[in-house]
């Protein structure tokens, strides 16, 4: 028997070998919260006219940073070696919560005694700055913008007019529910620039978007398009959640960092189409020619006051005279196994859309005459009535 000691095995104690130390190429786990972002500022003197984002807001919607301001809004992100050890790490923080009265829609959050979602909100009057903006305000409020559009004589239109309808519509928020959730890949090189592999509707803008939020300039930005999994518009102009907090995890990880939301985080804590208030009165005469319109359009922007009304109101020009058609066949749009659809379209037209009547084929419009007016349908027809493009 050979008694020479075991070389391998040994009993001392050492300050690497048997030890975890901290690898020189990485940590194994970062962690970033917004103040690894820099404030970005949202006072309506730092906007430009025509902006359609107040990156302000933006910055403050990828990152909380004075408050929180919904179920999902995001406090801190964390990269590790694997998903098991980012749950592991997300679970060891301890946040402390105020619970702040809600503001659940439009009309609570304009009565006088809501509460003030962010306290320097200055209300415009201005269709150039709808993105709203901070500013010096003795009194808060949750109205960012009021501006209104007016051509001719409004009173004198319904004056003249045979029938006068007034209708009220609500709708609700609705998300897009595209199959693949939101993910983002970052790389923050050596020399300051930024790589980012993304699905995104609109590269350019989100290359914008990450470098206001990240302080760089655009050429220091660099968005490689993947293949998406679905957007219809949530991961358009206004989709940018990940790619910012991916890229200053990868600055502090030394390498590229991968966030990928769940379901759960997608309807959270991305942003759906608004909820809307709508008040409509139209007046036409007996011949079908509208005379006017006024509407009173409401929309909830949620946290950020970037809501698209400059979209949904268009220039259009009361009265014009046209031509009714005779009701003619379609197929229903973007389904082309449908059956084909009888459509009255009305002589009047309205913001390029034109009011009709739907029926199925076959069936005639009963006691009504092939032409008819939009004034006459609209207070007759007892059908549900659809805008159809024509």
């Amino acid at each position: 028997m050979n008694d020479t000691p075991n070389l391998v095995l040994s009993t001392g104690e050492y300050d690497i070998v048997g030890t975890r130390p901290i690898r020189p190429d990485g940590p194994d786990k970062v962690v970033a919260t917004a103040a690894d972002l820099p404030e970005v500022s949202a006072a309506m003197v730092d906007q430009e006219e025509g902006g359609t984002v107040n990156y302000g807001f933006y910055s403050r919607n990828v990152m909380a940073r004075e408050k929180v301001l919904y179920r999902g809004h995001a406090l801190a992100a964390v990269a590790a070696i694997s998903p098991h050890v980012a749950e592991e790490a997300l679970s060891r923080i301890e946040v402390d919560y105020e619970v702040l009265p809600p503001v659940l829609d439009a009309d609570a959050a304009m009565q006088d005694d809501a509460p003030i979602l962010h306290e320097r909100l200055v209300t415009l009057s201005n269709p150039s700055y709808r993105a709203g903006g901070y500013g010096e305000t003795d009194q808060g409020t949750n109205i960012a913008n009021r501006f209104e559009f007016r051509a001719g004589d409004v009173e004198q239109g319904f004056a003249q007019a045979d029938v006068i309808v007034e209708r009220e519509f609500h709708t609700r928020p609705v998300h897009q529910g595209y199959i693949e959730p939101h993910s983002a890949t970052a790389l923050w090189h050596a020399d300051g620039t930024v790589t980012v592999w993304c699905s995104s509707q609109g590269h350019f803008a989100l290359r914008d978007h990450c470098a206001a939020i990240l302080g760089l300039s655009v050429s220091s930005v660099k968005i490689v398009p993947m293949e998406i999994g679905g957007g219809f518009g949530g991961k358009g102009q206004g989709g940018c959640y990940l790619e910012p907090v991916a890229a200053v995890l990868s600055r502090k990880a030394g390498q590229p960092v991968k966030l990928t939301m769940t379901r759960t985080e997608v309807f959270e804590g991305t942003g759906p189409t608004s909820a809307s208030h709508i008040r409509v009165k139209l007046g036409a005469t007996n011949e079908g020619r509208l005379t006017a319109a006024e509407c009173h359009l409401i929309y909830e922007g949620r946290m950020r006051s970037s809501t698209p009304t400059s979209k949904a109101l268009t220039w259009w020009s009361i009265p014009r005279r046209q031509r009714p058609t005779e009701p003619r066949a379609r197929r229903w749009p973007r389904s082309p196994q449908s059956p084909l659809l009888t459509s009255c379209a009305r002589s009047c037209r309205w913001t390029r859309l034109s009011f009709g009547c739907v029926t199925q084929p076959g069936k005639a419009l009963a006691n009504r005459p092939a032409r008819c007016s939009a004034a006459s349908a609209l207070s007759r027809c007892s059908r549900p009535h659809r805008r159809i493009r024509i």
